[in-house]
């Protein structure tokens, strides 16, 4: 007899493991409030991609689902760096050099594969009276006050903060500007900061921002909250981009609501990275990274071909050669199932003994050996 083997077309590019896109410049990080699903925007493709969580919060537990928004299907040059409204039937991108912010609607809450564009934008720079001025920021919303929604906050040219107020909540096309504004360098003392990605917590009276020109992320307390017009104290303690090891270019954040875990793009390595909040914080020196990572480009810093694998015999592990004298491990949300494999940021060097392996074998009792 013969059997016939049947190709079904799944695969894993540890270069480019979403889709095979080259998510080159990473800028957005946002999460559903059950936190079952997140979202990751990239710049080069200008793409939105979704994955579902098995593990809530948990970012290594992410499954790619096949789902995706295209934002030039909208415009050109609109930002990955986005933000959902707080029960997830809209999300909100800028376009970076005319401040033209547009809403895209969700059918289905949180499913980008319901997304639809139905023509609601705002020119924030007309709405405020500022000339046209690169903006890569994401914007935020009142999402724990009485009536979330209903007040906007955005930061144009990169450091100039702004609100405005909506009867309706989110409704674009009618946001009432009342004429206050906060020169964040001058806040801060930063004369040359650059705030990209910005979220409050959850009291809204705290501002928690990332600093592209220090590569940090910083912190202003407000006297009021999420009120622009209160008075803004900067905090001088911040979490250091040296904290993470390479990583030297923070973007977009998202902020746990019970402020356990806050989430922040690093644009050097293409990845999102996790950081554990403890309780009664003051500010994010506070913060502490314990290692939890995304990384979705290159994922295993190694450009060499693979030349050998080996499956666990529950199909949840695979161990891959690639390049001279080293071995990966991925995990695979679904055994035996290789589209759904993520780098479980393990791999061991024995490139100091061995110049290089053909073939290698995991014995029953989990020990590795390459050949």
């Amino acid at each position: 007899s013969r059997t016939s083997f049947i190709y079904t077309n799944k695969l894993y590019d540890t270069t480019a493991p979403t889709d095979r896109k080259s998510t080159t410049i990473i800028r957005g990080v946002a999460f559903s409030t059950d936190g079952t699903r997140m979202f990751m925007g990239d710049e080069n493709t200008r793409t939105i991609f979704q994955f579902d969580l098995t593990t809530p919060w948990d970012i290594q537990s992410r499954v790619y689902n096949g789902v995706s928004f295209l934002l030039t299907n909208i415009a050109a040059s609109l930002t990955s760096n986005i933000t959902f409204s707080h029960d997830g039937k809209y999300f909100f991108s800028m376009k970076t050099d005319t401040m033209f912010l547009y809403r895209v609607d969700l059918s289905t809450a949180w499913d980008l594969s319901t997304a639809s564009y139905k023509g609601v934008f705002v020119d924030l720079g007309a709405k405020v009276s500022l000339a046209d001025v690169n903006s890569e920021t994401q914007v935020q919303f009142n999402f724990n006050s009485e009536n979330p929604g209903t007040k906007m906050f955005f930061i144009l040219g990169n450091f100039n903060m702004y609100e405005v107020d909506f009867i309706t909540p989110y409704d674009l096309p009618n946001a009432v500007y009342g004429g206050v504004t906060k020169n964040l360098r001058t806040v801060t003392g930063r004369a040359s900061g650059n705030f990209i990605g910005f979220t409050f917590n959850a009291a809204g009276n705290r501002i928690i921002l990332t600093d592209t020109t220090n590569n940090d992320i910083m912190q202003i307390n407000m006297s009021v909250a999420y009120s622009v017009g209160s008075t803004f104290t900067s905090v001088a303690t911040s979490f250091a981009n040296g904290v993470i090891s390479s990583e030297t270019a923070f973007r977009g954040i998202y902020l746990k609501q019970d402020e356990t875990k806050i989430y922040v793009v690093g644009a050097t390595l293409y990845s999102i990275y996790e950081l554990n909040i403890p309780a009664n914080w003051t500010s994010p020196f506070n913060f502490y990274y314990a290692a939890n990572f995304v990384k979705f480009y290159h994922v295993t810093n190694n450009n060499g071909a693979g030349s050998s694998s080996h499956f666990s015999l529950d199909g949840k592990t695979l161990f891959l050669i690639i390049g001279i004298g080293f071995v990966f491990q991925f995990d695979l949300r679904i055994p035996w199932d290789i589209s759904s494999m993520v780098y479980a940021n393990k791999f061991l060097d024995y490139s100091s003994f061995q110049t290089g392996s053909n073939g290698i074998y995991v014995s029953s009792d989990g020990i590795v050996t390459g050949k």
